[in-house]
């Protein structure tokens, strides 16, 4: 061959070995050993490939490398077919990398068939590719890369990081199959891919070790990524439509299992294939943008098939900070007057040039989207503050145009974020899927997966793993912060660096992390040197006493930062206005004159953007806290050392405003001796609260804010005024009348849907459950009489001097259901063996259960078995007020024999006065179940039974009926997505006094269903049953060992079966 040809097959490899050198750096970021041997080797892919300079050097190499015999020529053409694919002259590149010894069997399993060489070229083409690996040390900058490649070889490490490297490259090829691109636009998406895979496969952790052998700066996120569950309310819909559709046909043998099999929390993977277009919404640190960043990886990483049940086209991740996009939006309003797609993929091209350099052709964005099959990432929609308005309508013209591509999308926002702008969202249609809290499983992995990324020593890794998972989940106050990902992980962090004892409080996490940044945390680094002298600086040269006063002066001067930026509504601040802000600060407060405060401003943000990882400067010219709740947590520092008065003044002025809140909130529950501030605040609101001339809603809110300040001071409100948010709530949840009587005996107002929701009610009761507030009456069992109660009027006399048996007033809680679980008997033979069920006409208890109970206990966990929900944060253990569910036939019936022992023990004994000696706690049948909810309805005229709703003495149309439904039950009609408190709907109580008969939990009977003897009835219909399906006669049916998230129990109280 003469020269011209071996140039012209040099032009394919010079480029894929870079490609194949750069994957390979990679791996020396990722382990600092190896960065001496980087060093040159980096330089020279900084440097650039000189594609001239190069290729003739690569073509002297190949000339040496390949035969010389040119009777066979295929080893020739299949190294010039490699100009017409990158791909496999990528996979040939890695080939000669790992080459380090002509042996055949090193070569790369698929490598001969893709050059359409056949097995005998095997010998022929390992030894070409040796013989080039040894040419290719002679080259000036390839060579460094051969140089490193041994270096990793020698430690053992090549064959596994060329096998990521051709992964990533496989991964690469697929993002460019099929698509229409320029030469300029494949190089583009080469260098965009690289960086979206670096963007999204990190996550800072702020506290990890910056210094010493065990440095990290960040975690890669599928380290500690936990699979968070969501709640998809549209797909919930449609799984209770299909409950209720099988339930109204003949009862299959499945019937039972369909709740616990369809209607239960969705998957990131389950919202991403249902869906086109979705907007995850949970609260601050919940866990969305982690979400969003593991779906865009997925891709970016080629898991989408394992990490996502993805089996669609390969989507090519786009991740846009919506905070980031406002700014945009704000400098070109004149640009972009209406609503349109464009001023988002002008953005994107915008920032991924400026901030990230990559040499992107025009229109870049807008010929990917046009491809389809793009998958845009929307986060922080709640960040943007001024405008946030006019980005949901260009978010919402964006989705719309694109959508019909093939291109996906996801959002994710605060819950108010969302709210205030959920009508410009509205045409865009994206499915809501509320982000849960860990449970209790969650926090383990959460700690666990934390604990394995920071922590080098096993022994001390295997230590903490079982240790601090313990230690929060002993604590009902720890357990719900640690139901939050940021405050676990902040959690475990403090654990690690501090040693002290866990805060209890969401506020004192934020302080301990907050003062471990600023220097108590340097101050502990024993292998650094000078450590209190560091963790004392502040770039101004300031001498401090010790760390604690330089802690103190570096908070203040942040909180300062903090609060001016939350006035101004920035998430991120110009640098020469922070530098101005805080320099007027230093003149004001610490009294420098204007040189010397304007030089310290200067040298405070440079050092805080070193040292703290708290306030950094994100590009040139602009600053941000690495946390909108640094953010957040600051301002209310600075809040709350204003006066009472000015204190009090400013969380008024800004109650309803969602960029407000969580300063709010923090600044009511901020440690310290602040007993009248926290007076005054609360007094406050609940003030505004009760202004004639506000809207309803905006009265309800405040409310609720009152609420939640109360929730978050966590004990350290004064007794007066906590006793008066109770009362508020307590009328609130119950839709009563304040000038009533208190509850028990207040009064219901039957206010309208759209003057107070079932939404709103069911937060002042989540708020009160929080609070732990228990209703007086929770324990009380109702005399239930020989009556029709539906045909007395209020002067006539019972039937009957005796009850014939007592009910209890409520179904029963988790916090009642919790003290089955935590007694001595719990697990023991005497329990579950007395279970008994009675035949379907309800006579007499002639089926003895308990040997199949016992055996299905045992082989249900025994002792550890718990209601399936039990660790379910929307069901669970931690809502007290909240009806148990979950549960079986068998525990359901097990809990009335446990209660039957112990009742003297508690509270239930304090209203009970029964006529006989021997009263024994079971399920109620049927007929007693329906005589506690009024009785059965007789028409007159047909003597025909017609339904009757539990409240009414006469039926009345409720069918449909959304109004008089949602005021007196929880149903679907409500659309609440889950239980309710179980005092909170006094409209709904029964004509023989007993609540929640109609909606919230189906509960289990203690007689069969029919003529089939191994189902139980059940009564009283569910939160995910229409109106039609709850009044006094509903019924349904399962068998004893089935469960859902609307199965639940009331007890009885009888001497024997009571009969009419």
């Amino acid at each position: 061959m003469d020269p011209a040809t071996f140039a012209l097959i040099a032009s394919a490899p010079g480029p894929a070995l870079v490609t194949v050198f750069t994957k390979l750096a990679e791996k020396g970021v990722i382990d600092p050993a190896l960065e001496k041997g980087l060093e040159p080797f980096r330089d020279w892919l900084t440097g650039g490939y000189n594609v001239k300079k190069d290729e003739a050097r690569l073509a002297k190499a190949l000339q040496a490398a390949l035969p010389a015999d040119e009777k066979d020529t295929r080893l020739f053409f299949a190294f010039s077919d490699l100009r017409a694919s990158p791909g496999l002259a990528t996979r040939a590149a890695a080939a000669v990398v790992e080459m380090t010894t002509d042996d055949p069997a090193r070569l790369p399993p698929d490598l001969l068939r893709d050059l359409k060489l056949d097995d005998s070229h095997r010998p022929a083409l390992a030894t070409a590719l040796f013989k080039l690996r040894v040419e290719l040390v002679k080259v000036e900058g390839f060579g460094d890369g051969i140089r490193y490649a041994d270096q990793l070889d020698q430690r053992g490490l090549l064959r596994e990081t060329l096998g990521h490297a051709r992964r990533e490259i496989e991964i690469d090829e697929a993002f460019l199959a099929d698509r229409r691109l320029t030469t300029d636009d494949e190089k583009a998406l080469r260098d965009y891919i690289a960086l979206v895979r670096e963007q999204l496969r990190y996550m800072p952790l702020p506290l990890a070790r910056r210094s010493g052998p065990e440095a990290r700066a960040d975690a890669q996120l599928a380290e500690v990524f936990v699979p968070l569950t969501l709640r998809d309310p549209q797909e919930e819909e449609k799984a209770r439509r299909r409950v209720d559709l099988t339930s109204r046909s003949s009862f299959s043998k499945r019937q039972g299992e369909i709740d616990h099999e369809e209607i239960k929390p969705a998957s990131l993977s389950d919202v991403f294939n249902r869906h086109p277009c979705f907007l995850l919404k949970g609260p601050p640190g919940s866990g969305k943008t982690t979400l969003l960043r593991r779906a865009g990886l997925a891709f970016a990483e080629g898991s989408a098939q394992a990490d996502l049940d993805w089996n669609g086209p390969t989507l090519l991740p786009v991740f846009v900070r919506l905070r980031n996009f406002g700014v945009f939006l704000g400098e070109n309003r004149a640009r972009f007057t209406s609503p349109a797609p464009g001023a988002l993929t002008e953005f994107m091209e915008h920032y991924f040039r400026n901030e990230h350099r990559l040499s992107l052709s025009a229109g870049f964005f807008d010929r990917r989207l046009a491809e389809g099959r793009c998958l845009i990432l929307l986060d922080g929609l709640d960040e943007v503050a001024a405008i946030r308005a006019e980005v949901a309508q260009h978010v919402n013209a964006f989705i719309r145009h694109f959508a019909d591509k093939g291109n996906r999308f996801g959002l994710a926002s605060r819950p108010k974020g969302y709210e205030s702008v959920e009508v410009y969202l509205r045409p865009a249609a994206p499915a809501i899927a509320d982000v849960n809290p860990l449970g209790p499983d969650g926090i383990r992995q959460l700690v666990s997966n934390l604990v394995q990324s920071l922590e080098s020593n096993p022994a001390q890794r295997a230590k903490d793993s079982a240790d601090l998972p313990q230690r929060i989940l002993a604590s009902r106050d720890l357990t719900f912060i640690a139901s939050t990902p940021l405050f676990c992980t902040a959690l475990v962090l403090v654990y690690k660096y501090h040693g002290a004892q866990l805060p209890q409080r969401r506020v004192e996490v934020y302080q301990e992390i907050v003062d471990l940044l600023l220097g108590f945390w340097k101050a502990q680094e024993r292998e650094l040197a000078r450590a209190h002298e560091l963790a004392q600086e502040d770039g101004t040269g300031a001498a401090f006493a010790d760390v604690a006063k330089a802690v103190a002066i570096k908070k203040s001067r942040l909180a300062h930062l903090a609060l001016w930026m939350q006035t101004e509504r920035l998430t991120d601040a110009p640098t020469a206005r922070a530098r101005a802000a805080l320099a007027d600060y230093l003149r004001r407060q610490e009294r420098k004159d204007e040189a010397t405060a304007d030089s310290w401003a200067e040298n405070f943000l440079l050092n805080s953007h070193e040292r703290s990882g708290l306030l950094v400067e994100i590009e040139a010219g602009k600053h941000t806290f690495t946390h909108q709740g640094f953010r957040e947590y600051l301002a209310a520092t600075a809040l709350v050392s204003k006066s009472d008065d000015e204190f009090v003044r400013t969380a008024l002025a800004h109650l309803a405003d969602d960029w407000w809140e969580q300063v709010i909130l923090l600044a009511g529950a901020y440690p310290g001796p602040l007993e009248a501030k926290r007076a005054s605040l609360i007094n406050a609101i609940l003030a505004a609260a009760a202004d004639p001339n506000a809207e309803p809603g905006a009265r309800h809110a405040r409310l609720l804010m009152a609420g939640q300040c109360a929730v978050d001071m966590a004990g350290y409100l004064p007794g007066p005024e906590q006793d008066l948010v109770e009362r508020a709530l307590i009328h609130l949840m119950r839709d009563t009348d304040p000038a009533s009587a208190d509850y028990p005996n207040d009064q219901p107002l039957h206010s309208p849907p759209s003057t107070l929701s079932p939404r709103t009610r069911l937060a002042a009761g989540e708020l009160l459950d929080a609070l732990g507030w228990t209703p007086p009456d929770l324990f009380d069992f109702v005399p239930v009489y020989n009556t029709d109660w539906w045909n007395l009027t209020d002067s006539d006399p019972l039937n009957s001097t005796n009850p014939l048996f007592f009910l209890s007033r409520f179904p029963v809680t988790n916090i009642q259901y919790q003290r089955f679980l935590d007694s001595d008997d719990y697990d023991k033979a005497t329990i579950w063996q007395n279970v008994a069920a009675f035949d379907a006409d309800q006579k007499t208890p002639t089926r003895n259960m308990g040997d199949e109970a016992w055996k299905w206990f045992q082989k249900n966990g025994g002792k550890e078995r718990r209601p399936v929900y039990w660790d379910d944060p929307r069901f669970g253990a931690t809502r007290r007020l909240f009806p148990v569910v979950g549960v079986t036939w068998y525990e359901a019936a097990a809990y009335c024999v446990w209660l039957s022992h112990h009742w003297r023990e508690w509270p239930e004994a304090s209203n009970l006065q029964p006529p006989t000696s021997n009263l024994q706690f079971r399920l109620p049948t049927e007929d007693e179940w329906e005589k506690a909810a009024g009785g059965k309805w007789k028409d007159p005229k047909v003597e025909k039974e017609k339904p009757r709703y539990a409240w009414q003495k006469t039926p009345a149309k409720v069918k449909g009926d959304e109004i008089v439904i949602a005021k007196h039950a929880n149903t679907s009609e409500s659309d609440l997505g889950g239980t309710t408190p179980v005092c909170m709907y006094p409209a709904g109580m029964s004509l023989a006094k007993v609540m929640d008969m109609s909606g919230n939990v189906w509960e289990w009977q203690a007689n069969l269903y029919g003529k089939d003897n191994n189902w139980r009835a059940l009564r009283g219909g569910a939160w995910y049953s229409d109106a039609e399906d709850v009044p006094a006669s509903a019924r349904h049916g399962s068998l004893p060992g089935d469960w859902g998230n609307g199965y639940g129990f009331r007890v009885c109280a009888a001497a024997s079966v009571s009969r009419s």
